[in-house]
C-alpha cells in the first residue's frame, strides 16, 4: 500500500489481490455474490497479532464452497491473502480487527453461467466500539425464518436474520433467539446459545436442531471436556426456559461471550448471569492459550 491512511480509519480490504483502504474498495456490478447471492463467508477475530482459530474457519469455508458448488477454492491462497492484509493492518493500528472473508461465484451477468473463476474479498475493520461490543443482551424468541438446508453453511443471504433483527429491535430487544418447529430454542442470529440448568450443568442445543456448529462454541466445549465437565447437548423448549434455565449466554467468534439478561418477559438473576459470563470467558481464554 502506498496511499496515506484515511481518517477516520475504517479498515482495510483486499479485492482482486489488491489491498486498499475500506473506503476505496469496490465490488464489480457483475459479481455473482452481489447479483445473485452466490457466496459464502467466514467471520473471525484478529487479536494479539493472530488470526484466531483460522484453520477451523478455513475448513468451514471449504465446506461452504463445496456445498453451494463454488469450485477451485484454495485455502492456501486464502490463508496467504489473510496474512498479507493482517500485516498491512498492523501498520495502521494496534486495535483488534473483525475479519470477514467472502468467496463468490465470480463475475457473470447470467444466472446460468458458472464458467468464471471464484472471487475472494477480505475485510479488516477495527473491532473496538462496534455494535456487538455490549456484553449483556436481551433476546426475543421468534420462529426461525432461515432455510434449514443451509443453516450449517455461512451463505451471504442474511435477509431472514435482518428481518428478525428489525422485528425484535422495534420491541426493545437486542437480538432474536430462534425457535424451531418444535418450539425448541436453537441459536441467535449470529451466535450460539449456551445455558446453565438448575443442577449447574452447562448445555447447548444439538446441531440437528437447526444450529450452526460455531467455532467458538467448539472451543468452549473442548475446554470443558479437558476439565472433565463436558457440556450437555440437549433440546430446551420455550416452555422449559423459565423452569430449567438459571442463566444463559451467547458465544461467537467476533463478539466473544455475551451474557443474556432477559428472554422475552423472563429476566435472569444478575448474580447467576455474571457467574456464567465469567466462567465462559475464562474457558474461552484458556482454550485459546492452551
Amino acid at each position: 500500500m502506498t496511499n496515506k491512511r484515511a481518517e477516520p480509519f475504517e479498515g482495510l480490504a483486499m479485492t482482486s489481490d489488491n489491498i486498499c483502504f475500506l473506503k476505496e474498495a469496490t465490488v464489480s456490478i457483475s459479481d455473482r455474490g452481489f447479483l445473485f447471492g452466490e457466496s459464502v463467508f467466514e467471520t473471525l477475530l484478529f487479536f494479539g497479532n493472530e488470526l484466531v482459530d483460522l484453520e477451523s474457519h478455513l475448513k468451514r469455508l471449504c465446506r461452504g464452497c463445496a456445498r453451494i458448488g463454488i469450485e477451485g477454492f484454495s485455502p492456501e491462497k486464502a490463508r496467504a491473502d489473510l496474512q498479507k492484509v493482517a500485516l498491512e493492518y498492523q501498520k495502521q493500528t494496534a486495535e483488534p480487527a473483525r475479519v470477514r472473508i467472502i468467496v463468490t461465484g465470480g463475475s457473470s451477468l447470467h444466472l446460468s453461467d458458472f464458467s468464471q473463476p471464484y472471487k475472494t474479498y477480505i475485510l479488516f475493520t477495527p473491532q473496538l466500539g462496534t455494535p456487538v461490543a455490549s456484553s449483556r443482551v436481551r433476546l426475543m424468541t421468534v420462529p426461525d425464518p432461515r432455510l434449514s438446508k443451509f443453516v450449517e453453511t455461512k451463505i451471504s443471504f442474511y435477509l431472514p436474520s435482518i428481518l428478525a433483527l428489525k422485528q425484535v429491535r422495534k420491541s426493545g430487544y437486542d437480538d432474536a433467539l430462534y425457535l424451531n418447529k418444535k418450539q425448541e430454542i436453537t441459536e441467535a442470529t449470529t451466535a450460539n446459545f449456551i445455558w446453565k440448568n438448575r443442577e449447574g450443568i452447562l448445555a447447548t442445543a444439538p446441531a440437528e436442531n437447526n444450529c450452526l456448529p460455531g467455532t467458538t462454541l467448539r472451543l468452549v466445549c473442548n475446554q470443558l471436556q479437558k476439565e472433565g465437565d463436558p457440556i450437555k447437548v440437549e433440546a430446551l423448549s420455550k416452555e422449559q426456559l423459565t423452569q430449567d434455565c438459571v442463566a444463559a449466554a451467547l458465544v461467537s467468534s467476533v463478539a466473544g461471550v455475551r451474557s443474556v439478561v432477559k428472554i422475552d418477559n423472563h429476566t435472569f438473576c444478575q448474580e447467576e448471569s455474571e457467574k456464567l459470563l465469567l466462567r465462559l470467558k475464562k474457558l474461552l481464554f484458556e482454550s485459546q492459550n492452551s
